[in-house]
């Protein structure tokens, strides 16, 4: 029954190799304690009365008993079978003599995967039949002090910084080629969504001239009319004369387009800020956490950004980082587990304010809110859901 409900379970020691449950070898007979951790519930009863007071409700650690079969197709390689379940359960420790759990991992017949940390607890249970030359049952007792299970698939979610809408502008006209008569400026309302370099040159005889587009082709020529005359994208150029000017000459005008943080952040001391959203776009994204547990995410924020701020508007945690990113600088990678924030190899914690926590993310839809003083950057949070039981 066991193997029809697990696609996949699998014991690894990080010293001594993967003891993989494969129908063949190793056969899964059945898994216990996957279901609910224990629960620790203190209490007493209540003095002169009737009834008890309970102080806290917590789970404890969580027991897991796998039973099997170890089978081989001869004697040979039933024994060397035998030494893997062994070598696999195993006390692992590292260089540094640090303790080490062995990792369960196991997929369940609908594809969800998930991990726990575990450490044998009690001795393998693997004898010798008098007429079992080939197989034995066995059975394993696995302790995880964390009773969480890890789901494998992280979910992943972006935030950018909320916008009131495109920010556009032209420039003035700047004489880059010749000297002769200057008169000319700039209009009109730029429609286009990035920016672009609009190059004039006065053609001969001073009373036309040819246009373009950043780096692509002349127009052809153009009569100077002295009204407002349309390049592209809502943008014009008005000369204040019809003729006089210089064959050659040469002139631009630059058009941009940007976005503006909607609610820039305060003073980076005292009461924490809450996000003010604008119409447009941006500011916040609701997650769904569908584990059972709280859970940590990892925090990525890109640049350019200057004092990034982002909330948790579910519980009111906020992290508020008081240092900017210049383009191309390299990401803030927050570690809300570890409590650690890292920027490329360095370890950077600290740039926080010092009333900010490493929030979690609870059960169910939490609203993360993303702001800061100005940037273009945007955070992505990402996390691994946590189940009590399955």
């Amino acid at each position: 029954m066991a193997n029809q409900l697990f696609s996949q379970v699998a014991i690894t020691n990080p010293q001594n190799g993967t003891l993989t449950f494969d129908s063949s070898n190793f056969i899964l007979q059945s898994i216990t304690g996957l279901e609910y951790p224990a629960i620790r519930l203190p209490r007493y009863n209540l003095p002169g009365q009737t009834g008890a007071n309970v102080s806290n409700q917590l789970y404890g650690e969580r027991i897991i008993t796998i039973k099997g079969v170890c089978n081989g197709s001869n004697v040979s390689s039933y024994l060397t079978n035998r030494s893997t379940i062994s070598n696999v359960l195993s006390i692992a420790r590292d260089n540094n003599n640090n303790l080490q759990p062995l990792v369960l991992s196991f997929t369940l017949a609908n594809g969800n995967a998930f991990t726990a940390n575990c450490y044998t607890s009690k001795e393998l249970t693997l004898s010798f039949g008098e007429d079992q030359i080939e197989w034995a049952t066995f059975q394993i007792q696995l302790v995880a002090p964390d009773p969480s299970l890890y789901s494998t698939t992280s979910s992943s979610n972006v935030v950018t910084l909320p916008v009131q809408g495109p920010v556009t502008g032209i420039s003035g006209i700047v004489q880059t080629v010749g000297s002769g008569q200057h008169d000319l400026t700039s209009g009109g309302a730029f429609t286009d969504t990035i920016g672009h370099t609009y190059t004039i040159v006065i053609q001969s005889g001073g009373t036309t001239f040819k246009w373009k587009t950043d780096s692509g082709a002349l127009s052809g020529a153009v009569t100077i009319t002295g009204s407002a005359q349309t390049l592209a994208n809502g943008v014009t150029v008005t000369f204040g004369h019809t003729s006089g000017y210089t064959n050659g000459d040469t002139f631009t005008i630059v058009a941009t387009y940007g976005v503006q943080i909607a609610s820039a952040l305060g003073p980076l001391t005292g009461t924490a800020l809450g996000i003010s959203l604008a119409p447009a776009s941006g500011g916040q994204v609701t997650i769904n956490n569908p584990g059972g547990l709280p859970v940590y995410p990892t925090i990525t924020i890109t640049a350019p950004i200057v004092n990034p701020y982002i909330v948790n508007l579910r519980t009111g945690a906020f992290l508020r980082i008081t240092d900017s990113l210049l383009a191309g600088a390299n990401s803030l990678v927050i570690n809300c587990a570890a409590q650690t924030i890292f920027q490329g190899s360095n370890n950077v914690t600290g740039i926080q304010s010092s009333d900010s926590t490493f929030w979690d993310l609870l059960p169910g839809s939490n609203t993360i809110g993303f702001n800061a003083s100005s940037g273009s950057g945007q955070a992505t949070v990402q996390f691994f859901p946590t189940f009590i039981g399955i």
